[in-house]
């Protein structure tokens, strides 16, 4: 199931649909952002990281201020998730706000192969 048509009508109303150099991105403002993670809180959904977009004449463009969020090898994917999306609030309460800012929110609903290894502590990177 995609993650978009979990949320609220309100939510999904205020997104920010961003379409730089061919790629489609959904962005929030930072209000809403937050409300995107509260109402995802009781699911397994995880927030793999974000980008930051500031508005211009043109539009809402890349600043290159993100971050990202690993799971670690042990963490179970509900334990991952959790704090995914904890990280991506606090980055985003941080993060100092100059102008018209957006946030990208990439979101897993479910995990991967790897992500399955990696909560029975397997580090296929190793």
């Amino acid at each position: 199931m995609d993650v978009i048509t979990q949320l609220p009508t309100s939510l999904v109303d205020a997104a920010i649909v961003n379409e730089p150099e061919g790629c489609e991105h959904v962005a929030w403002r930072r209000a809403d952002a937050l409300g995107v993670l509260r109402h995802l809180a009781p699911s397994d959904v995880a927030a793999l990281g974000g980008d930051v977009l500031v508005r211009d004449a043109r539009g809402f463009r890349h600043t290159y201020d993100g971050w990202t969020c690993s799971h670690r090898a042990g963490e179970s994917w509900s334990d991952y998730a959790a704090r995914s999306r904890r990280e991506a609030h606090e980055y985003m309460i941080r993060y100092p706000e100059r102008g018209e800012v957006a946030y990208v929110l990439v979101l897993q609903g479910k995990p991967s192969a790897r992500d399955l290894l990696l909560s029975h502590g397997v580090d296929s990177d190793a």
